[in-house]
């Protein structure tokens, strides 16, 4: 019996070979799926067959190829552009993998909303640098940002970005398309538009009111509400702020920066952490940002912010589908200590929606009655 068996398996391979020399199996997963299993097992790939013939299973997931580790950037293009072209226009993606450190979460225990815009400028930053040496490059505005998952401390991430537009260096102002993915799943978390300001020794003209003569973007639309915004103060401290090229002092207080005092006056008008904790603990709600849009920092007003001054932060609250979603409308202003003697100049606007959510499945729910009461009688 076991060498009719043999017998048998010889004849169907050789068949196999002569019918493959004419014609050519769809590529396709179950182009084998005809032939006994027990051909199959002793044959699985023929030299006429090459593995490359039939898909791999990873084409069949849903998540993303993973990049090879080690890489820490990748150049899509083979020429590289210098600081002599003048302009950005061939300056090609970039491809970068980042850790997730205890530095960077929240209380939550993941990457504290305010820290994707650290990683995106960080990697941005290395990749002009690597092109257009002694560059400094700042993120004056984020267009649109969406929160859709969180890395936790420990996640690899990855950060791909894209040049979507660009000046031609004459105002140093270039527009980029930044993506973050989990490295393992490949399922993304972030995404977000943003204006880059680039200064280099022959690129550019710096940031906007700085050194050139762009206009002043308008102000910021906040909602008609009666009742005035809940403020608070802070003290700019020196290191919130970065080194930057042509800004009086040599430092200027970047849009993250201002994010953080976004979440100190949201997380103060929610009643503080205390409130925060009694949420999560007593009535099982978190509270969770997903998406930021119409952030911006002005110039020349950013400028002069002097470390160790003070600043305002102004917000108002508009509460939608019973206390699920809040819509955020945030204001900085110079307060005193600033480098000259006007007060309350704007120096940075964003709209920031934060998301109700069951601390136990995730999903939005209403906020606590006690909590909209508060709201209520304060907005």
């Amino acid at each position: 019996m076991t060498g009719i068996i043999a017998a048998t398996s010889s004849l169907i391979y050789v068949a196999l070979l002569l019918s493959s020399a004419c014609t050519t199996l769809p590529a396709d997963a179950m182009a084998f799926a005809w032939i006994p299993t027990a051909v199959r097992r002793r044959y699985a790939y023929p030299p006429i067959l090459s593995p490359h013939r039939i898909p791999s299973p990873s084409l069949f997931r849903r998540s993303a190829p993973v990049p090879p580790r080690g890489r820490r950037l990748s150049i899509e293009s083979a020429s590289t552009p210098s600081a002599s072209d003048g302009d950005t226009a061939s300056l090609p993606s970039l491809f970068a993998s980042a850790a997730v450190y205890i530095e960077d979460t929240d209380a939550y225990g993941v990457l504290y909303h305010g820290n994707y815009l650290k990683f995106f400028e960080r990697e941005l930053r290395q990749h002009y640098g690597r092109f257009f040496p002694g560059s400094t490059a700042v993120v004056c505005s984020v267009t649109r940002q969406s929160f859709r998952g969180s890395p936790a401390l420990g996640d690899t991430v990855y950060i791909t970005g894209t040049l979507i537009r660009t000046d031609g260096g004459r105002g140093g102002h270039d527009i980029w398309a930044m993506i973050m993915t989990d490295a393992g799943t490949g399922a993304k978390l972030n995404d977000a538009t943003m204006e880059i300001a680039v200064t280099a020794p022959g690129y550019g003209a710096g940031m906007r009111g700085l050194e050139n003569d762009e206009p002043e973007l308008p102000p910021p639309t906040l909602p008609e509400l009666a009742s005035p915004p809940y403020v608070l103060k802070f003290v700019a401290h020196t290191d919130e702020f970065e080194p930057s090229i042509g800004v009086p002092g040599g430092a200027l207080l970047p849009l993250r920066s201002a994010f953080n005092y976004f979440e100190r006056a949201r997380s103060g008008f929610l009643g503080g952490p205390d409130a925060l904790q009694k949420m999560k603990t007593q009535d099982g709600v978190v509270w969770v940002v997903t998406s930021v849009k119409d952030a911006n920092m002005f110039f020349p007003e950013a400028a002069d912010v002097e470390p160790e001054g003070r600043v305002v932060v102004k917000t108002r609250m508009v509460v939608k589908r019973r206390g699920s979603v809040v819509d955020c409308y945030h204001t900085l202003h110079r307060g005193e200590g600033g480098r000259d003697d006007a007060k309350e100049a704007l120096v940075s606007r964003a709209t920031i929606t934060i998301y109700c959510l069951d601390a136990t499945t995730f999903r939005p729910t209403s906020a606590p009655v006690w909590l909209l009461e508060h709201m209520s009688r304060s907005m």
